[in-house]
């Protein structure tokens, strides 16, 4: 409600919301920003004097790494995990940039790794820098497109390595906001 009183609940139907999640760059948290659309206030009304509920959400409990092994082998390489396919497409090389082709399937919806998340090695465990990538995905479908390079002193591509969640529990997050200003 506003400070004059009126209700900001849209009349005869639930607040609508969208859940947007970002990424702040390399070695920062992620963020996660709800858009609610609330009836409008009192025309004199200078602040919403109470706003609160409950945001639910799918927290992380489990996440096991994958790995591709022999990357340069001609593919694809698929791996199935618990209602998961993995596939490992193919690995092309240009000059020193490999271009890395992985798409993966489940059967229910999913939350996918990031492409930031990826990583490449030699045959030592050497890291070849990312170079460049792409991805599209939806509920039970994800595919990236990824670039590495050699960088001094790594070797020929051997592993790629990911993160695949495997596990999740509801969390609910109860919050009150007093006294927002809306001019």
């Amino acid at each position: 409600r506003d400070d004059t009183g009126r209700t900001l609940l849209p009349e005869g139907r639930p607040v609508e919301s969208r859940l947007q999640d970002s990424f702040l760059g390399e070695g920062a948290e992620r963020v996660a920003a709800v858009d609610a659309v609330l009836a409008p206030p009192s025309p004199g009304a200078r602040t919403i004097a109470l706003l609160r509920g409950v945001a639910r959400g799918e927290a992380a409990t489990k996440a096991t790494e994958v790995a591709f092994e022999k990357v340069l082998t001609p593919g694809p390489h698929v791996r199935e995990m618990g209602g998961l396919t993995l596939m490992l497409k193919r690995v092309t090389a240009e000059k020193e940039i490999y271009t890395v082709e992985l798409e993966m399937i489940s059967k229910d919806p999913c939350t996918w790794p990031e492409s930031d998340d990826i990583s490449m090695e030699d045959a030592e465990g050497g890291a070849l820098q990312r170079w460049e990538s792409t991805s599209s995905s939806g509920v039970t479908r994800a595919k990236y497109s990824l670039q590495f390079k050699r960088k001094g002193g790594t070797g020929e591509p051997a592993k790629l390595r990911f993160p695949v969640l495997t596990g999740t529990a509801e969390r609910r997050v109860y919050f009150e906001f007093r006294g927002i200003r809306l001019k």
